[in-house]
Parts: C-alpha cells; sequence; structure tokens
C-alpha cells in the first residue's frame, strides 16, 4: 500500500509561519492600512486562499500570484507590481525562518517505515523542495509531485494519476492523506484513490463515509483496519 502525503497544513505547520509572516508584514507597514493587526491576518488568509488556487490552476504565474495577493491584503488594486514583489519578500522572509514540521510527523514517518511514502502539494517546485530538505524529510519520500512542476494542481486528477504513473501504483492501492477537503478527499477520491482526512481544526465533516483523523498519530491505526 503506498501511502501519499499532502505538505503544507498537514504535515508543515503552515498556517503558523503564515501568520508570522504576516505580522511582520503589518508592523512594517502599518502605515498602509486602517485595520488592526487580526483583520490584516484575516485579510492575508483570505488572499492566499483566493489568489494561490489561481497560480496552482495554472491561471496566473507565481509572481502574479504573489502582486495579487499583496494587492488584496492591502485593500490597493494599483499596488505596483514592483512595489508588491518587495513587499511579499519580506512576508516570504519571517514564512521562512518560522517553518516547522507538526509534531506528529516524524513519530507517523517512524511508523510508516516499509511503506513506500510520496507527496502530492500544489506550490511551486523550488520552494516546496527546499521545505522538505530544511526540514530534514526530503529523503523519507522517493516521489515528490508539485503542481509548479506537473503544470496542473489538486484537486486536477492528473496531478494524482502523475503520482502513481511515478511510483508505478495502481490509484487503488493508494491512500492519500490531506487536510483540505476539495483538493485533498474529493481530490484523490475521484480517481481511486482512498482519502483519508486530517481534520485537526475538528470541523464538521461533509461525508462521514470518508476516514477522519485529528492527528497523524491515528493514522496507522485507521490504515490497519481498512
Amino acid at each position: 500500500m503506498v501511502i501519499f502525503f499532502d505538505w503544507d497544513d498537514t504535515m508543515l505547520d503552515h498556517g503558523h509561519a503564515s501568520r508570522v509572516g504576516a505580522a511582520a508584514l503589518y508592523r512594517q507597514f502599518t502605515d498602509t492600512v486602517s485595520s488592526s493587526l487580526g483583520e490584516f491576518q484575516a485579510a492575508w488568509r483570505v488572499a492566499q486562499d483566493t489568489h494561490f488556487p489561481r497560480f496552482a490552476r495554472g491561471e496566473i504565474s507565481f509572481v502574479e500570484h504573489r502582486v495579487a495577493r499583496m494587492r488584496h491584503a492591502f485593500d490597493d488594486p494599483e499596488m505596483a507590481p514592483e512595489v508588491a514583489v518587495a513587499r511579499f519578500e519580506v512576508y516570504s522572509r519571517h514564512y521562512k525562518e518560522n517553518w516547522r514540521l507538526f509534531d506528529d510527523v516524524i513519530p507517523c514517518l517512524d511508523r510508516l517505515q516499509g511503506h513506500p511514502l510520496g507527496i502530492i502539494s500544489n506550490g511551486k517546485l523550488t520552494e516546496q523542495s527546499h521545505k522538505l530538505e530544511r526540514m530534514g524529510v526530503a529523503g523519507r519520500f522517493p516521489v515528490v509531485v508539485i503542481s509548479d512542476e506537473v503544470g496542473v494542481g489538486k484537486p486536477d486528477s492528473r496531478i494524482f494519476m502523475e503520482a502513481c504513473r511515478r511510483i508505478d501504483a495502481q490509484p487503488g492501492d493508494c491512500i492519500y492523506v490531506g487536510d483540505d477537503w476539495n483538493n485533498d478527499v474529493i481530490g484523490s477520491r475521484a480517481v481511486g484513490m482512498t482519502p483519508i482526512w486530517l481534520n485537526r481544526e475538528n470541523l464538521p465533516t461533509p461525508d462521514p463515509s470518508v476516514p477522519m483523523i485529528q492527528t497523524l498519530d491515528n493514522l496507522e491505526r485507521v490504515i490497519n483496519h481498512r
């Protein structure tokens, strides 16, 4: 049985790093916003959730997505691209300094030794590869498939099928673990993989038939009881 994982907010605590990066951005450019820190961080999250999927779908470039996020968060649709890119670097520096794995990741990977493992992630290949290397887990995953490299992102079936092709497995022989209901659960299930929803925030489940865990500490138990 092959076990694929999502990366951001499944293994890497992207939410924490993003909040810290947004706070640093807010502090440096406080004079250009009228909102509170909490309101700005919320706006930053909405900007990410709005424009990053456009990049993952191939509708805009990575730089264009950064400009769009900055214009959105600062409520400044006329912000010059060079200004937006420079501001994004402020966010990016603090974001990268605060990368960390969730505490349950390494113990989970240790327990899964012997299983073929892989990553399927939306993002930019260079950045996602850097995350895996920095977190010291790159060698754990013989197959890493990133949307930027493939040209399509989750939930598009083609990125899941490409991962299966690279690891030489049929979708029915694969499990996919991720935190995003649409991208991870719906996307993987559509190609015949078995999805396991990592619901760290204890959200209501849209479909009780889908196996759900709140921590990776429970993953092996769910796999063994399939």
